[in-house]
């Protein structure tokens, strides 16, 4: 029935506190809303994206916290920075908490919820302004993406020359456990 809705613009759902339990993989339906601005899918338990969801072209917000994603899907939000995404959010995507001892856990990492290293795709958009990866299960360092401020003297010379992430304004990386120098580029 939401195909019908071919005029919506905003779309936002909460589910409910169940979600940890579930591993739903979100059919392609809402890909077929054409003006559709702002995806908001909150605590359902949702695990994998449809691959049509690269079509969305008009989708500047894609809201996914506190779900069960177990990979970022980086091939749909790299796809969607080519036309209109600003904002994507997956933040709390833990569907079991260890308790701050990850490497005990690592066994069970696939059910766990979004974790490994960082991809280095996330760093190549150009046009995202906010990034929510905060309290997840990535691990590792930030890829330092090859920049090198120390050819430059000055403040203003390091971020007019800075080619990561050209528009981001924020990135929320915090309770995860990263480790490592934090990169050029960032500092």
């Amino acid at each position: 029935q939401i195909r019908k809705l071919d005029q919506l613009r905003t779309l936002s759902l909460s589910g409910n506190t169940d979600a940890a339990s579930k591993n739903i993989v979100l059919e392609d339906d809402i890909t077929y809303l054409p003006h559709l601005e702002s995806l908001s899918l909150l605590g359902y338990g949702i695990c994998k994206l449809p691959a049509r969801m690269k079509e969305m072209t008009q989708l500047q917000e894609l809201e996914l916290s506190g779900n069960n994603f177990t990979i970022l899907p980086i091939d749909i939000i790299t796809e969607l920075d080519k036309h209109s995404l600003l904002y994507v959010n997956f933040a709390n995507n833990r569907a079991k908490d260890v308790f701050g001892k990850l490497n005990e856990n690592a066994s069970d990492k696939a059910t766990l919820g979004l974790h490994g290293s960082l991809p280095e795709a996330l760093f190549t958009l150009k046009n995202v302004v906010y990034i929510g990866l905060s309290y997840n299960y990535f691990e590792g360092s930030i890829p330092d993406m090859g920049y090198d401020a120390s050819q430059y003297e000055t403040e203003e010379e390091k971020v007019a020359n800075n080619p990561v992430m050209p528009q981001l304004e924020n990135l929320s990386i915090n309770l995860n456990f990263l480790t490592g120098n934090i990169p050029d580029w960032i500092l």
